[in-house]
Protein backbone atom coordinates (compact mmCIF):
# COMPACT_ATOMS: atom_id res chain seq x y z
CA UNK A 1 0.00 0.00 0.00
CA UNK A 2 1.31 3.42 -0.89
CA UNK A 3 0.07 6.73 0.42
CA UNK A 4 -1.05 7.83 -3.06
CA UNK A 5 -3.15 4.67 -3.59
CA UNK A 6 -4.65 4.98 -0.11
CA UNK A 7 -5.39 8.68 -0.64
CA UNK A 8 -7.13 8.00 -3.97
CA UNK A 9 -9.25 5.31 -2.34
CA UNK A 10 -10.14 7.61 0.57
CA UNK A 11 -11.11 10.48 -1.72
CA UNK A 12 -13.35 8.17 -3.79
CA UNK A 13 -14.98 6.82 -0.62
CA UNK A 14 -15.41 10.37 0.68
CA UNK A 15 -17.33 11.33 -2.50
CA UNK A 16 -19.56 8.24 -2.07
CA UNK A 17 -20.29 9.20 1.53
CA UNK A 18 -21.05 12.77 0.46
CA UNK A 19 -23.65 11.52 -2.03
CA UNK A 20 -25.17 9.31 0.70
CA UNK A 21 -25.08 12.25 3.15
CA UNK A 22 -23.08 10.21 5.69
CA UNK A 23 -20.11 11.13 7.88
CA UNK A 24 -17.72 8.71 9.55
CA UNK A 25 -14.62 8.62 11.74
CA UNK A 26 -11.94 6.25 10.44
CA UNK A 27 -9.44 5.05 13.07
CA UNK A 28 -5.98 4.41 11.61
CA UNK A 29 -2.58 3.46 12.95
CA UNK A 30 0.32 5.76 12.19
CA UNK A 31 1.56 3.85 9.14
CA UNK A 32 3.46 5.97 6.62
CA UNK A 33 0.93 4.94 3.94
CA UNK A 34 -1.80 6.78 5.86
CA UNK A 35 -1.65 10.41 4.71
CA UNK A 36 -2.88 13.22 6.92
CA UNK A 37 -5.44 14.84 4.61
CA UNK A 38 -8.66 16.75 5.13
CA UNK A 39 -11.83 15.14 3.79
CA UNK A 40 -15.42 16.36 3.87
CA UNK A 41 -17.18 13.26 5.18
CA UNK A 42 -14.37 11.18 6.67
CA UNK A 43 -12.54 12.26 9.80
CA UNK A 44 -9.20 10.50 10.12
CA UNK A 45 -8.36 9.60 13.73
CA UNK A 46 -4.77 8.43 14.19
CA UNK A 47 -3.69 6.13 17.00
CA UNK A 48 -0.56 7.08 18.95
CA UNK A 49 2.69 5.41 17.83
CA UNK A 50 3.34 1.79 18.81
CA UNK A 51 -0.08 1.05 20.33
CA UNK A 52 -1.62 -0.86 17.43
CA UNK A 53 -0.75 -4.28 18.84
CA UNK A 54 -2.06 -3.24 22.27
CA UNK A 55 -5.48 -2.10 21.07
CA UNK A 56 -5.94 -4.63 18.28
CA UNK A 57 -5.85 -8.12 19.84
CA UNK A 58 -5.70 -9.85 16.47
CA UNK A 59 -2.40 -8.06 15.80
CA UNK A 60 -0.98 -9.43 19.06
CA UNK A 61 -1.43 -13.00 17.85
CA UNK A 62 -0.09 -12.28 14.38
CA UNK A 63 2.98 -10.48 15.69
CA UNK A 64 3.68 -13.23 18.24
CA UNK A 65 3.31 -15.94 15.57
CA UNK A 66 5.54 -14.10 13.11
CA UNK A 67 8.28 -13.62 15.72
CA UNK A 68 8.02 -17.27 16.80
CA UNK A 69 8.28 -18.58 13.24
CA UNK A 70 11.15 -16.24 12.40
CA UNK A 71 13.15 -17.28 15.46
CA UNK A 72 12.53 -20.96 14.71
CA UNK A 73 13.72 -20.46 11.12
CA UNK A 74 16.89 -18.67 12.30
CA UNK A 75 17.70 -21.43 14.80
CA UNK A 76 17.19 -24.12 12.12
CA UNK A 77 19.54 -22.32 9.75
CA UNK A 78 22.16 -21.94 12.47
CA UNK A 79 21.92 -25.61 13.39
CA UNK A 80 22.09 -26.66 9.73
CA UNK A 81 25.42 -24.82 9.32
CA UNK A 82 27.08 -26.75 12.18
Amino acid sequence: MTSSIFEQWLRKWDRTLMIENRKIALVLNNCTAHPKIFLQNIELVFLPPNVTSLVQPSDQGRIRTLKHNYRRMVVRKLLAKN
